[in-house]
């Protein structure tokens, strides 16, 4: 007899009652490898093919800035990826909060207080403090998506099973589609896609009316309604973690990755004649292109360091993925680049054309040995 919805929600409750296992060290990693490039590792490539072109510099740089509008770089994962890994880390977690004899009730407190948290800090990163007027505020944000995505995606898992939670993600993605194509907007009708005409900035200008949005003229690349495809990035992330969880060995679980990884990519692909893939509208493509590059990611970060047991390479990426909100939110309070102007700006200054790769390096070190300090004193920020 097929199982109620009530009895795959249950089920999928109690396998999270389990041992949560070990913490991987990988997910860490893999969330501070992509934080890295946003907290200036993203200027490295480019100043280093200013003043050392190769065809390898050459090759990399590009992949440094967001694309216009319709494609995908790597850049463009940085955002997506670090969802993700907050999705594969909710196994983990919230085996951990039954383990510790705590109820379900507790867990859905725990994740709408964090969901909202989060949100919460978006606002404050995004200027509600500086009192300049509510007209000034930008409501939407990459806090409040992550804050958005995280509630929401978690009170779906806890609540289904793998293929109660593989119809949701279905189901959202092509709902998705069928809103942005076939909804008409005024003056450029239904299935319209260009940056002035898609649905999604249009609800963005008539819901903001006129305030501040990012990072494109006509809309708000967290927008209202593209924070609803944004669910799957999470969600996508806990099929990753619920497998890492399996008993499955090192090596199956690698190959496991790169096999879903591979499928997302596919379908992504697939898709993308029809709904291209698109970063600033989220589109669903995008969510699974995105997906599909981070399992893969995941799957080689993995490897090397929980199956391996190589770590210390990857050092510092897990200091940043260990305190990822506190760096931040923490660099728009620290001037990291005069602490690092401190120390490196004689070098610099006779480096040459070598100089902003240098004060570069100068404020990453600095952004580091902060986060060294916290986690010598095991300070975390826990939200």
């Amino acid at each position: 007899m097929p199982k109620s919805p009530a009895a795959r929600a249950a089920k999928s409750t109690t396998d999270l009652t389990a041992d949560p296992g070990a913490r991987l060290s990988s997910l860490d990693a893999l969330r501070g490898f992509v934080m890295f490039w946003i907290l200036g590792g993203d200027q490295i490539f480019p100043q280093l093919d200013k003043v050392w072109h190769s065809a390898l510099s050459g090759l990399l740089a590009p992949q440094f800035d967001h694309v216009p509008w319709h494609g995908l770089v790597f850049y463009d994962l940085i955002f997506p990826t670090f969802m993700f890994a907050a999705g594969a880390s909710m196994p983990y977690a919230f085996a951990k909060h039954f383990q510790s004899g705590k109820s379900k009730a507790q867990l859905y407190a725990k994740v709408i207080k964090r969901g909202l948290a989060i949100i919460a800090f978006g606002l404050v990163f995004n200027g509600l403090l500086q009192f300049e007027g509510l007209e000034h505020l930008r409501w939407l944000g990459v806090l409040q998506r992550i804050g958005f995505a995280y509630l929401f995606g978690a009170l779906i898992f806890m609540n289904t099973g793998v293929k109660s939670r593989l119809a949701a993600v279905a189901v959202i993605l092509l709902s998705y589609w069928g809103v942005m194509m076939l909804v008409p907007v005024p003056g450029f009708g239904p299935g319209n896609l260009s940056p002035e005409g898609n649905l999604a900035g249009y609800i963005d200008r008539l819901w903001l009316r006129g305030g501040p949005m990012c990072c494109y003229e006509f809309g708000d690349n967290e927008g209202f309604i593209s924070n609803w495809p944004a669910i799957t990035t999470v969600l996508f992330g806990t099929f990753a973690g619920v497998w890492l969880r399996s008993g499955k060995k090192g090596w199956g679980k690698a190959l496991g990755l790169v096999g879903m990884g591979l499928a997302a990519l596919s379908l992504g692909y697939a898709w993308n004649p029809w709904f291209p893939i698109n970063k600033n509208l989220w589109t669903s493509p995008f969510a699974l292109a995105a997906a599909g590059w981070s399992f893969l990611m995941l799957a080689v970060f993995y490897s090397l360091m929980d199956v391996q047991g190589w770590k210390r390479w990857a050092f510092a990426f897990t200091l940043i993925g260990m305190n990822s909100i506190t760096i931040y939110m923490g660099q728009q309070i620290i001037d990291f680049g005069h602490i690092g102007d401190f120390f490196v700006k004689g070098a610099a200054a006779h480096a040459g054309a070598w100089g902003d790769l240098v004060r570069t390096a100068g404020m990453l070190a600095a952004k580091i040995g902060f986060l060294y300090v916290l986690y010598r004193q095991k300070l975390f920020l826990r939200l």
